[in-house]
């Protein structure tokens, strides 16, 4: 059974460094960040890079609604 990680602020920072590390591990993702666009691209970039699977989801769970 393959572990999934869902990363938050996933295109920044420490984010990005979980990121990397988990799918480097063979880890699916699924990646939360405000920005759809850049989402879908880091996503598609990991999954070619590593071969795995990379989901997202746009919210800015800042704000107390959003989650």
């Amino acid at each position: 059974m393959k572990n999934t990680a869902l990363i938050t602020g996933s295109y920044g920072g420490l984010g990005t460094c979980f990121m990397n590390i988990h799918a480097a591990n063979h880890g699916d993702l699924i990646l939360v960040g405000r920005n759809q666009t850049k989402l879908d691209q880091q996503a598609k970039e990991t999954e070619n890079r590593n071969g795995i699977k990379a989901h997202t989801i746009a919210a800015d769970l800042s704000k107390p609604t959003a989650a």
